[in-house]
């Protein structure tokens, strides 16, 4: 957890809106004021990623990870330039008002189911908080972005056949050790001289790659049924690699769509931005809610008035 947990607004208070931090690696500019932080992040041509955060390897390996410190499928918030805007034009009509009441409905019916499994449980004490958040998040995203929908009982939490691991094992293990796994390759974590948890590791990788395979073959099949307005993020990523497919076939040596790869890219982005920061905030909060009580009538209010 960062410093600004603990510290929140104080050290602006000291120094203002906007500070630099001076080491001799690099400077850090922190910024606590919106209309900056607006600026900055709506003018990518100006303030454009460094390169180097996000590790130089972008080949593409035999396990959907590179090697060395990150993905290797080149993910939406990995790239820059034309290829930032090839990967928005393609993934951002999945972002919609549709999709924003789905996400809605799905998390209040997830969080309903959660509450009723730990009220089942009686006088016991909930020990599973962040594994339990972590299934919400999953689900949510699963529904919202994959089209699939679960009860909180099942679905991530179910082990699938043909597999050794459930889908929310596999993918809590891989970004837990996501520096190891993208240091050592997936051939050396599989064999019998490792430790048992470095194995445990290589069967997580192989199990989570097996899980986007399944996904992008379900959703290939279904996606001939389904109408266009009715596409959810999975969709847009199965189509891009279909245009990327027919542009290749036509000889056409200019990027207009997805390869397999930055599918793959994608699809671990999205797991990794969009169902771990959510849990870990749901579960904090729930934790801080129970801690500070007093503000739990007022959090209640402001369902009611949304509700309402």
């Amino acid at each position: 957890m960062g410093w600004a947990f603990q510290d929140k607004y104080k050290i602006h208070d000291e120094l203002g809106p906007l500070f630099t931090l001076v080491t001799p690696a690099a400077n850090e500019v922190t910024v606590a004021d919106p209309e900056v932080a607006s600026a900055v992040l709506g003018r990518r041509k100006d303030y454009v990623k460094p390169a180097a955060m996000y590790g130089t390897s972008t080949r593409y390996t035999d396990a959907a990870f590179v090697q060395a410190n990150a993905l290797s499928g080149l993910m939406s918030s990995q790239v820059e330039g034309d290829d930032w805007q090839r990967h928005r034009r393609l993934t951002a009509p999945s972002f919609n008002e549709r999709t924003s009441s789905l996400v809605w409905n799905e998390a209040r019916r997830q969080a309903q189911d959660m509450g009723t499994s730990w009220f089942n449980d009686g006088t016991r004490d909930t020990i599973t908080t962040v594994e339990d958040t972590a299934t919400l998040a999953l689900h949510v995203l699963t529904c919202a972005g994959f089209g699939t929908s679960y009860t909180f009982n099942e679905g991530v939490r179910k082990l699938a056949p043909g597999h050794e691991m459930t889908y929310r094992d596999s993918l809590a293990l891989c970004l837990s050790n996501i520096i190891t796994f993208a240091i050592i390759p997936k051939r050396y974590l599989s064999s019998p001289f490792m430790p048992r948890k470095l194995r445990r590791l290589g069967q997580a990788v192989r199990e989570l790659q097996k899980y986007m395979d399944e996904m992008v073959a379900k959703e290939r099949q279904a996606d001939e049924e389904r109408p266009a307005q009715t596409a959810n993020l999975m969709s847009a990523l199965v189509r891009a690699s279909d245009e990327d497919t027919r542009s290749k076939e036509l000889g056409h040596n200019s990027k207009t769509g997805l390869t397999n790869d930055e599918i793959f890219g994608n699809i671990f982005a999205y797991n990794l931005a969009g169902h771990e920061t959510t849990a870990n905030t749901v579960a904090f909060a729930l934790v801080l809610l129970a801690a500070h009580p007093h503000y739990q009538e007022w959090v209640a209010q402001r369902f009611r008035i949304h509700r309402a």
